[in-house]
């Protein structure tokens, strides 16, 4: 299957979750996110504004948590909007809602390379992916421009990038 293929149909998996599955499995997402991190995170944190209307994890509770867990870091956000310009500055950890995913942590977005760009221009950083377990397909088709993932995280499962 290609891209656009494969985009199609992950849009419609998603899109066809159930609101309350989406609450509690989000919930759960950001709970194994802060169960991941080091207790000492510092620096400069950036995280996607996800987009409710396309049943994306909620990363509004991952900007709660984080400020409550670790209130000396730097908080920055972006909206979702491909015409957003792009993040400033360096960054130690990265948070995205992703579309879809493969156990490699390859990951496909809505395709305009928006997220690619800003995660190559930011080789230092952890870059974790937020989906539900349903957003996970056998293989992710990748091009030479895409970027992999550090980390994926589910309600139930962390999938790592390392071999």
């Amino acid at each position: 299957m290609n891209k656009a293929d494969t985009r199609r149909e992950l849009i419609a998996r998603r899109l066809s979750l159930d609101s309350q599955d989406v609450a509690l499995w989000g919930a759960s997402i950001v709970e194994r996110l802060i169960q991941t991190l080091p207790e000492s995170l510092e620096g400069v944190v950036h995280v996607y504004t996800s987009h409710q209307g396309w049943n994306e994890v909620d990363t509004s509770l991952v900007m709660e948590r984080l400020t409550a867990m670790a209130p000396a870091i730097s908080l920055v956000t972006s909206s979702h909007s491909i015409a957003a310009p792009q993040p400033v500055g360096t960054f130690q950890l990265i948070i995205v809602p992703i579309l879809g995913f493969d156990e490699t942590c390859s990951r496909i977005g809505m395709g305009a390379g928006w997220y690619d760009q800003f995660l190559a221009s930011q080789p230092q950083a952890l870059k974790i992916g937020l989906a539900f377990e349903r957003q996970k397909n056998n293989i992710i088709p990748v091009e030479d421009h895409d970027v992999k993932l550090d980390m994926i995280v589910t309600e139930r499962v962390v999938y790592s990038g390392d071999p």
